[in-house]
C-alpha cells in the first residue's frame, strides 16, 4: 500500500531531482530517494489500516523501524533538556518541531547503522503528517564519496548550529524543500514536485555555506554575491583564475608570502582582482 495516491510519481519526481543536484556536485554519489511512512503515534485518529509501517518500493523492512519512536523521544528529550521559552506560542512551535527532528534523527540513526558496512550514508527529512502518517523522504549516498568531500572540522559557531561543507548545505535545502513540499495535498499529481531546478539547489547550497560563515568569521553579508561577482569579471579581456582562503589570519596552517599594509574590502573588486 501506498500512503497517498500520487506517493509513487511523487518519489520518482524527487529521485530525478537528486540525481540532477548531486551527481553534478561529485561523481560516485549515487544518489537514491526513498519514501517512508509510519503511522503518527501523537494522531487522535485510529489507523484505519493493518499497516503501522510502509516501506512500498523501498529495500527496507518493516520491523527495522520497530525501535524509531522509543529512539526519538531519548533524542528529543536530550535536546530539549533545560531549554526555557518565555513565549507559549514560540515554545509551542519550538517543541512540535524539535519532536519532528527526532523523528528524523532517529530514522538517520537507525539506517546509518544498519547499513554502515554497506558504505552507504544517509540524510532524512524532517517528516510531515500524510493521511495520518508520518512520511519520511531519505536520501541515500555513497559514503565514501561523501567522506572524500572537503569539510568544516566543527558544525557549530558561536551557539549556533553551521552548516560544514556546500555539499551539506546543499542537502539540507534539498531536504528542506521535500518537507516543504509535502504540505501540498496531493503531492506528486504533477511533475517536478520541488518546481526548481538542480542548478537552483546548488546555488542556494553554496550561497548557504558561504552566510553561515559569517557566524564563524566577522564579514559581510552577500559573501555569496561577492564571490559571484568578482569569478565572473574579466581581467584584461581574460577570464579571472584563481582562490579564496577564509581563514583566522592567526591560523598556523596559513604560510604568508604576501601581506598588504591595509586590508582589502571584498566590495573592492576590481583591487581584489
Amino acid at each position: 500500500m501506498y500512503v497517498w495516491g500520487y506517493q509513487p510519481h511523487f518519489k520518482v519526481s524527487i529521485n530525478t531531482k537528486a540525481e540532477s543536484i548531486f551527481n553534478n556536485i561529485k561523481e560516485n554519489l549515487n544518489p537514491q530517494i526513498w519514501v517512508v511512512g509510519i503511522w503518527n503515534e501523537e494522531t487522535d485518529r485510529n489507523n484505519p489500516n493493518e499497516v503501522d509501517v510502509v516501506t512500498t518500493d523501498t529495500p527496507f523492512e518493516k520491523d527495522l523501524f520497530s525501535s524509531i519512536n522509543g529512539i526519538a523521544r531519548g533524542i528529543y528529550n536530550e535536546n530539549t533538556n533545560n531549554v526555557l521559552i518565555s513565549d507559549k506560542y514560540a515554545e509551542e512551535r519550538f517543541h512540535r518541531r524539535m519532536k519532528l527532528q527526532s523523528k528524523a534523527d532517529a530514522m538517520n540513526k537507525i539506517l546509518n547503522e544498519q547499513y554502515f558496512h554497506q558504505n552507504q550514508l544517509f540524510y532524512t527529512a524532517r517528516p510531515v503528517d500524510v493521511n495520518g502518517y508520518l512520511v519520511f523522504v531519505i536520501l541515500q549516498l555513497d559514503n565514501k564519496a561523501v567522506l572524500s568531500i572537503p569539510s568544516l572540522t566543527k558544525n557549530s559557531s558561536h551557539g549556533y548550529t553551521i552548516n560544514t561543507s556546500f555539499f551539506e548545505a546543499t542537502v539540507f535545502e534539498f531536504l528542506s524543500s521535500c518537507t516543504e513540499v509535502l504540505n501540498i495535498p496531493n503531492i506528486g499529481e504533477n511533475l517536478d514536485v520541488l518546481r526548481r531546478s538542480g542548478e537552483e539547489f546548488i546555488k542556494s547550497g553554496a550561497e548557504n555555506f558561504l552566510n553561515s560563515l559569517l557566524f564563524q568569521f566577522k564579514g559581510q553579508f552577500g559573501l555569496y554575491e561577492s564571490f559571484n561577482l568578482i569569478s565572473s569579471q574579466y581581467y584584461e579581456g581574460e577570464e579571472v583564475s584563481g582562490g579564496i582562503i577564509i581563514s583566522d589570519k592567526n591560523n598556523d596552517s596559513l604560510k604568508r608570502l604576501i601581506e598588504f599594509d591595509e586590508p582589502i574590502k571584498l566590495s573592492q573588486h576590481c583591487i581584489l582582482q
